[in-house]
């Protein structure tokens, strides 16, 4: 596939070189006014262009998991009660966000329920740099090149498959929150690296 207009992808020429990538599994969707609740948190470090290291967060969820969701990420009810409560691994997420610029496919989705439950616990909230959102910032670019996109934006396996990348989802066939992180970190670097190579270059062309 030639791939068009790297200019589009000058937000990801702007991130810093450290970072976080975050990722969750949940219970459910959100339904108007009503969250579902994490099961999981997924963490990956990137220091310098590199990953550096990556932790996955289990959650005892105060609500069921439903069935659409559990096969998704493979946890039920009676796994996610054995799980931490949110209040009890609160302190070692907040340790991983704080000060950090947090990068999240689909921000608007994780980072509204991170959000949430942390506000309906009474716990403060992580002191992040910011938050982008990789699906948006790559919009523009993923249409003009025909990459199939939601109304949301590209998906992470759509953008797995455009770059050949394994998919890590195919090891276990679930979703997991600490693979998804991994994934879209190397999604990002390809990004990042197609912008450089236009933005180094004299003159960007298609």
């Amino acid at each position: 596939m030639s791939l068009v207009n790297p200019e589009l992808l000058w937000s990801f020429g702007q991130l810093p070189s450290r970072y976080v990538v975050l990722d969750t599994e949940t219970t459910g969707l959100i339904d108007g006014n009503n969250f579902p609740h994490l099961v999981s948190i997924g963490v990956a470090f990137v220091d310098g262009g590199k990953l550096i290291g990556d932790r996955q967060l289990f959650v005892r969820p105060f609500q069921a998991i439903t069935a659409r969701s559990k096969k998704i990420h493979g946890i039920g009810d009676r796994e996610a009660k054995q799980f931490p409560r949110l209040r009890d691994i609160w302190p070692d997420l907040c340790s991983a966000l704080d000060g950090r610029l947090v990068v999240i496919h689909n921000a608007s989705f994780d980072w509204r329920i991170l959000n949430e439950v942390g506000k309906t616990s009474a716990l403060s909230l992580p002191d992040v740099r910011g938050v982008f959102c990789t699906q948006k910032g790559a919009t523009p670019w993923a249409v003009a090149n025909g990459i199939p996109c939601s109304k949301r934006g590209p998906s992470l396996d759509s953008l797995t498959s455009v770059f050949g990348l394994e998919n890590l989802r195919e090891r276990t066939g679930f979703h997991s929150a600490d693979n998804d992180a991994i994934q879209l970190f190397h999604i990002v670097r390809r990004l990042q690296l197609i912008f450089l190579s236009c933005s180094q270059s004299t003159k960007c062309t298609e």
